[in-house]
């Protein structure tokens, strides 16, 4: 997991700040303090009876409360407007919805395909593996990229092909791998050349 203020890489303990009853729902708030840059990020999620107490019930995404949206770096200038815009909603709404955040994300990776990697138009699972058949592009976000490609048989479903925007059911991983990989083509096409 990764601070939601400094970015680092950490590995961190919540600490438990309360438990809310409200009509036969519990809620949990958590923070965790970053060793790195000091600040706190505080989370809530639902919580459910358990033997020793009410604990957190992780099938159902948490909540970040604060910082209230985090944006890992934001996309360089020479993007265009629509990928900056994509990227970096795609990124703060990830908390609170992976599944329009990963729609997002699908529609800025299909605009840096067609327009940075000049990837002609396609059904997006093509677009996927000729983006990362690319040459010079680094082996981790190839992998990031195929791993995407490899939860997903877009080929049974003719509509999302035509059209990956479309909300579909995600959880945060791959929300968040989406994210990854978004960054990661944003450094690779606008910052490395």
């Amino acid at each position: 997991m990764k601070c939601h203020h400094c970015h680092t890489p950490i590995i961190y303990v919540r600490e438990r700040v309360g438990v809310i009853h409200t009509n036969g729902a519990y809620l949990l708030i958590e923070s965790s303090v970053c060793p790195k840059c000091g600040n706190a990020n505080i989370y809530m999620s639902e919580g459910k009876p358990g033997p020793n107490g009410v604990v957190a019930d992780r099938e159902i995404p948490e909540i970040l409360l604060y910082p209230r949206f985090t944006l890992e770096k934001p996309a360089p200038e020479l993007a265009s407007e629509e990928i900056r815009t994509d990227y970096s909603q795609a990124a703060m709404i990830r908390m609170i919805s992976p599944d329009a955040s990963a729609a997002l994300s699908r529609r800025c990776f299909r605009r840096i395909a067609r327009t940075m990697a000049a990837i002609p138009p396609d059904l997006f699972s093509r677009e996927m593996e000729a983006v990362a058949g690319l040459p010079g592009l680094p082996s981790g976000l190839k992998e990031e990229i195929t791993g995407l490609l490899s939860r997903h048989e877009y080929a049974a479903y003719p509509v999302f092909e035509k059209n990956p925007s479309i909300i579909t059911r995600v959880n945060r991983e791959e929300a968040d791998t989406w994210i990854s990989v978004l960054e990661s083509l944003l450094h690779h096409f606008y910052e490395d050349h």
